[in-house]
């Protein structure tokens, strides 16, 4: 194991080299790629961990909780569902692979965002002092906002014929991993008092479905173009 973490660092390091050799264009395309495919592997991942809000008795549902979910969340999951069957017909790639990918693409973005660089994406990473949470936050929205197919797969991986834009739930289970502190610590950054809304990087909409006030949970996220821009 130590070998291989060993040669893992090695690469990391040589990646981050080769890096700072690239001109300012080409890093910034660099980043911008890595960021789209840990994006999509994300997407792939959500799509796994949760197959009974996007598959009903065998087909595609976005018009509320289906069958699958509904015995879910009765406390039954497995053998009574198809939903898993759904994904592999529809050439899904499995669990284990779009985490791995995840994983390393979060490795390498964190990597070179360490690299000294004026592409915009480092720059406006140092420029608000940005966490990587935050940064995947902001670079998730500006991705699903820039690139057509990642929006299109965003709204088939949240199931929901009624929105129009990722939730704050919606995001927090994305990037949470399964991990609750993780779902919690994301939901913090969302706060009105959170570095992106503060700086008004991303900004959090109201539900029209919420007489008064919408609760954090619920409000719906979105980038202004001058940030998309950038």
């Amino acid at each position: 194991r130590k070998a291989a973490e060993e040669e893992e660092r090695q690469t990391i390091e040589k990646m981050k080299a080769e890096f700072g050799a690239f001109s300012t264009l080409e890093q910034q395309n660099i980043l911008y790629y890595l960021i789209n495919e840990r994006l999509y592997w994300r997407l792939i991942y959500y799509m796994r961990r949760y197959p009974e809000r996007l598959s009903s008795q065998g087909e595609y549902s976005a018009l509320g909780v289906g069958n699958e979910e509904f015995i879910k969340i009765m406390g039954h999951s497995g053998e009574e569902t198809n939903a898993n069957e759904w994904l592999d017909s529809h050439y899904v790639p499995v669990s284990n692979d779009a985490h791995e990918h995840v994983k390393q693409f979060e490795k390498q973005i964190n990597a070179l965002l360490e690299v000294e660089s004026e592409c915009p994406i480092s720059v406006i990473k140092k420029h608000f002092a940005l966490t990587n949470d935050e940064f995947e936050i902001l670079s998730t929205l500006v991705s699903a906002m820039c690139e057509e197919s990642l929006l299109r797969l965003m709204t088939v991986v949240w199931a929901d014929a009624t929105l129009k834009l990722p939730s704050v739930t919606f995001l927090c289970n994305l990037l949470s991993d399964e991990d609750n502190n993780k779902f919690n610590h994301t939901l913090e950054l969302l706060s009105e008092d959170g570095t992106l809304r503060r700086m008004r990087l991303i900004y959090a909409l109201h539900s029209e479905y919420f007489a008064m006030k919408t609760p954090l949970a619920y409000m719906l996220l979105t980038v202004e173009q001058p940030v998309i821009n950038a």
